[in-house]
């Protein structure tokens, strides 16, 4: 209460009703109190109207802009904090008592602001919207936001908060709209719209918050006060909320709350932001602490609030389209790459295990691109049931291209001739040619995705380019084992054809072995052949963890 103008609005007890000016002026004590007269009891003061009406003091009048009260000046044009207070009048002295119960209770997180006629906020000038789901109309939103500026004041914002409770209890929920610079949760100024109970009274109120980097969000523990926000008509009827606000174009968080590492901690609303709009529910009716949101949308792109311009929502199930593309990459990066690597660079490898009845090679590739295609099955259910309707990008037509080429070799190799028979060659072929154009249709779709991600979710660019080396790399070695497989083939037969004066049963084992090597001429503990394999199954293999790190943290 220390510095502070007070005015009053006194029942002397004799049937006289007054407004009085009064001024609290600064002690040494940061809990003292110490009330001060004014020799103009009414500065400042007119038209003044006061009674008593069913036992309550009533008072009306007017109140100049600005006073000068015992030195300080008092503009009204800007806000200042409410205090409330109820003490006794003495008619017989004119004195006026310390104040009842305790301190006066200060209007939390409210100020007030004089602006004549036009204090209350108006809708939107310049309407522009923000609803979730996407695509929704005005009642048709769970949550919807309008904006622009204000009407009354060229320096503010108008607002309008709306939301349905959903499966939600109608009297304790809220709606909030967030600005931050990513489409994340983290480091965002709130505002929020919330419905709860105060005792047996129903309340509709305005908030205002910050979430810290790690997405908490701070009003639950640090009351932000309300600073450049002023509340406007509140209601809950016909099952929606509704809150009307105005807000300063500038508003700051102070270090108390987080401090700065280098995030922006000032919004402007005359810059441009992404929106962050939410729906949740509360601990309990009768507490306004919020519980996290059920639904939430982030805008696609960022607008200008005091420009009124409109958002589309972005992803509101983000963590579908990151299960769909890791999901893919463990296929196609990793799975498919292996899966040809071992059917084309390892057949005469391990040639005395045969788990399950088969060759190594064969086992290892069957198995896993059996995964692969069960993968690709399963990360194409999710993307249709997360957009639910075809979306026209390029990644999609290449990915409906790789999908069907995918669904192709099964169902091709139920069919596979016996080694030796006639048609066999054919199968080699066409499996061989669409094996490696399904792969390189994937690593086109993977990137296009990627650069999807890039813009949509905000995946680290880093993803993209980590996506086309690890594709490179498997290219090149697999191209190195090519020339080392040539080679080698070359140099056997050299060697057979120019030992003439080899003996009948040296010359006999040298036939044999370009016989053998006709199909695969390295030896099967080739060692540069092994550190080639090794090297491309580490590359491939950490190229695909670290990929899915970086969806996984956007």
């Amino acid at each position: 209460m220390q510095e502070t103008a007070v005015i009053q609005c006194v029942s002397w007890g004799n049937d006289t009703t007054d407004v009085v000016a009064a001024y609290n002026p600064p002690v040494s004590d940061p809990n003292g109190h110490l009330y001060q007269a004014l020799a103009d009891s009414r500065l400042g003061i007119t038209d003044v109207s006061a009674s008593i009406l069913s036992g309550f003091a009533s008072c009306s009048f007017n109140l100049d802009l600005k006073r000068n009260v015992s030195g300080v000046v008092y503009d009204l044009s800007t806000p200042y904090t409410v205090l409330l207070g109820r003490g006794y009048a003495n008619a017989s002295t004119g004195e006026l008592r310390y104040h009842l119960s305790g301190p006066p209770a200060a209007v939390a997180r409210s100020q007030v602001l004089a602006c004549g006629n036009q204090c209350q906020p108006t809708p939107p000038n310049n309407d522009g919207t923000f609803g979730i789901p996407n695509g929704c109309v005005a009642d048709d939103c769970q949550a919807i936001a309008t904006y622009g500026l204000s009407k009354t004041n060229a320096s503010r914002v108008s607002l309008v908060l709306r939301g349905k409770p959903g499966s939600l209890p109608g009297d304790g929920f809220y709606v909030a709209l967030g600005v931050a610079n990513s489409q994340k949760m983290g480091h965002a100024f709130v505002m929020e719209c919330v419905s709860w109970k105060d005792g047996s009274v129903d309340k509709q109120e305005l908030f205002s918050s910050y979430n810290t980097g790690d997405d908490d969000n701070d009003r639950d523990n640090k009351p932000i006060p309300m600073k450049g926000l002023y509340s406007g008509p509140s209601s809950w009827k016909d099952g929606t909320l509704e809150c009307q606000f105005e807000a300063d174009f500038v508003h700051q968080i102070g270090s108390d709350i987080e401090p700065s590492n280098g995030h922006n901690k000032t919004f402007d609303f005359t810059q441009s932001y992404f929106l962050l709009l939410a729906r949740g529910g509360l601990k309990s009716p009768d507490s306004h602490v919020k519980m996290h949101h059920d639904i939430r949308g982030a805008s696609e792109n960022k607008v200008i609030l005091s420009a009124g311009q409109s958002a589309n929502a972005g992803d509101t199930n983000i963590a579908l389209k990151k299960t769909h593309a890791i999901l893919m990459v463990i296929a196609w990066n990793l799975l498919v790459a292996f899966g040809i690597l071992m059917a084309r660079q390892t057949k005469n490898m391990w040639p005395d295990r045969a788990p399950f009845g088969g060759k190594v090679w064969f086992i290892t590739h069957r198995a896993v691109m059996c995964t692969a295609v069960l993968l690709t099955v399963t990360s194409f259910i999710i993307i249709f049931v997360d957009v639910g309707s075809w979306r026209d990008i390029p990644h999609a037509y290449t990915g409906i291209v790789t999908f069907s080429l995918a669904m192709v070799q099964p169902f091709v190799a139920i069919f596979r001739p016996h080694p030796g028979t006639p048609n066999r060659p054919y199968f080699n072929y066409f499996h061989w040619t669409v094996g490696y154009s399904t792969h390189l249709m994937s690593a086109v779709t993977m990137f296009l995705g990627a650069e999807f991600t890039m813009t949509a979710m905000k995946v680290h660019s880093a993803a993209g380019y980590i996506l086309i080396a690890s594709f490179a790399a498997n290219l090149l070695i697999q191209l190195l084992l090519e020339i080392h497989r040539y080679r080698q083939k070359g140099t056997i037969l050299q060697t057979s054809y120019s030992k003439e004066e080899l003996t009948p049963t040296e010359h006999t084992h040298i036939s044999q072995t370009v016989t053998t090597s006709s199909e695969e001429p390295l030896h099967p503990e080739d060692k540069l052949r092994q550190a080639l394999l090794s090297l491309d199954t580490l590359l491939i293999g950490s190229g695909t963890i670290a990929v899915i790190a970086l969806i996984a943290a956007a």
